[in-house]
């Protein structure tokens, strides 16, 4: 009776196996679906997430559990500061947990942040939720869902004008990206080649370079311990300091250093590879790295490549691209003042993306393309008559004929369709801003004079008189000076700021 009693046990316990393994094998497959599990080795991952993940096992999700209550609880108080830590831990903890991270990301950058009225605190809180992204991208790099999201931050909360501080934004997110590739990006075009053939390691660095004894030599001969206290003085201005650049004979030395400092500070501080850049300006023309829209377009494209068919990650680079052909090219960035960040149209990126977008409807028959096409030449098309591209307005006029038949029906001819678009626009807004928006044109004129684009200036202040005459004679209740009256005192004030 006992040895029947203990088979009979024994089967259970086999049985019962067997049915772990089989539940283990689904459990395991969904963590992996889900992106719960780390299955592969990261590189460069920090060693507290290594010592974590390894030493903790399964008790890493419940401590997990633990900090996400807490969190909530340290929101509802009011104490937000401590929720970054936690949102640290959390990540560290499980590295994986991508849904979690997107909350609290998100969190950070929409509803702490308006919380506060002043800018730089606001920003404090958008750049603490790119942050955590950032870092969990690093963590989980086959996950496009995170790509979409970071892609979205910088399109929606720095791009949009809903928030008030978003020129605030625009301004920290140029200068920050001006510390690495300088005030005037297309002077250099060789600057990404130069920093992809560039190791990022150190140790890889002094190998190709010289010993690490002469570089350790150079740095305590100009006051720093060792390379981590060089690079804390590098992230703040951007350059080596000059005493150090005495002690550098080899100017080829002093340059790659540079590089090799400021490509680590690309990937630390922005999350960006030197050569998925290259990637993407060879794919969409050359872009300025210091908007929004260039790092929007990076994340979306990253996004991409982990999943082809990611609508969403699709959709925020159609966004993204229309926002840096529509304002791509940076003119001034003032850290004194952030109300005077001014951009312009990227032209030579336009020819590029405006093909992309009809490959994608005409090559690949995208329904969803053309609608969006649609929409971005209604913006696109006044602008490049704005500037004197008329015939690339033409091309495109005739594209949107094309691809969009039925929505562009109503436009019989390229003058008909801006005498509308201009009719509605007087129509629709109040002076107010038709005035500003002018002003905004003769300020971009000036500043393309400074550039050495006279073409492109003349031809803003040309057509800034037409609508300022057309709004002054049809639609102002109240007499306007003349322009060349209100064209003097806006360049007067303009020479003044700059």
């Amino acid at each position: 009776m006992n040895g029947k009693k203990l088979f009979s046990l024994i089967g259970i316990i086999l049985l019962s196996l067997f049915c772990l393994i089989y539940l283990q094998r689904n459990i395991n497959k969904i963590r992996e679906k889900d992106f719960i599990v780390i299955n592969t080795i990261l590189n460069d991952i920090p060693p507290v997430v290594a010592f974590t993940t390894v030493a903790l096992g399964g008790f890493r999700g419940i401590a997990a559990d633990i900090l996400w209550l807490k969190t909530i609880s340290l929101q509802e108080e009011g104490k937000y500061f401590e929720m970054v830590q936690l949102a640290s831990w959390i990540l560290n903890l499980q590295p994986k947990s991508a849904g979690a991270v997107s909350f609290l990301a998100w969190n950070m950058a929409y509803n702490i942040s308006i919380i506060y009225a002043e800018p730089e605190k606001k920003w404090r809180w958008v750049e603490n939720g790119i942050n955590l992204l950032r870092d969990a991208i690093r963590y989980n790099p086959g996950n496009a869902s995170l790509c979409k999201e970071l892609a979205w931050i910088y399109i929606n909360k720095i791009g949009d004008k809903y928030d008030s501080s978003n020129l605030y934004y625009k301004t920290q997110l140029a200068l920050g990206m001006q510390k690495i590739i300088g005030e005037n990006p297309k002077e250099n075009q060789n600057f990404w080649n130069l920093m992809a053939q560039t190791p990022s390691d150190y140790n890889e660095f002094i190998k190709k370079e010289l010993s690490d004894k002469s570089i350790s030599e150079i740095l305590k001969n100009s006051g720093y311990k060792n390379i981590e206290d060089l690079y804390i003085s590098f992230k703040q201005e951007g350059r080596l300091p000059q005493q150090l650049k005495s002690k550098i004979i080899d100017l080829k030395l002093f340059q790659n250093l540079t590089i090799h400092l400021k490509k680590r500070m690309l990937r630390e501080e922005f999350g960006l590879d030197p050569e998925r850049i290259i990637e993407i300006n060879k794919k969409f023309g050359e872009l300025d790295w210091r908007l929004y829209s260039s790092l929007a377009i990076y994340w979306s494209c990253t996004g991409i490549s982990i999943s082809k068919d990611s609508r969403e990650c699709h959709s925020a680079l159609n966004m993204a691209l229309a926002a840096a052909v529509l304002n791509g090219n940076l003119l001034l960035v003032d850290n004194a003042e952030f109300n005077n960040f001014t951009t312009c149209p990227n032209f030579y990126a336009f020819p590029i993306i405006n093909n992309y977008f009809i490959d994608k409807i005409v090559g690949e028959n995208r329904d969803d393309y053309a609608n969006f096409y649609f929409s971005f030449a209604n913006k696109i098309i006044p602008i490049l008559c704005l500037y004197g591209k008329c015939e690339q307005a033409k091309t495109m006029f005739d594209n949107l004929k094309n691809v969009c038949p039925v929505s562009a029906s109503s436009f019989a001819t390229l003058q008909f369709f801006l005498d509308s678009y201009w009719s509605n626009y007087l129509e629709r807004n109040d002076k107010e801003l038709i005035l500003n928006d002018i002003f905004q044109y003769i300020k971009i004129s000036y500043l393309l004079n400074k550039k050495g684009m006279p073409d492109f200036a003349e031809n803003l202040k040309k057509n800034s008189h037409y609508i300022y005459d057309k709004y002054s004679k049809h639609y102002s209740r109240n007499a306007l000076p003349e322009f060349r009256t209100f064209y003097a005192d806006e360049m007067a004030l303009l020479r003044e700021k700059n």
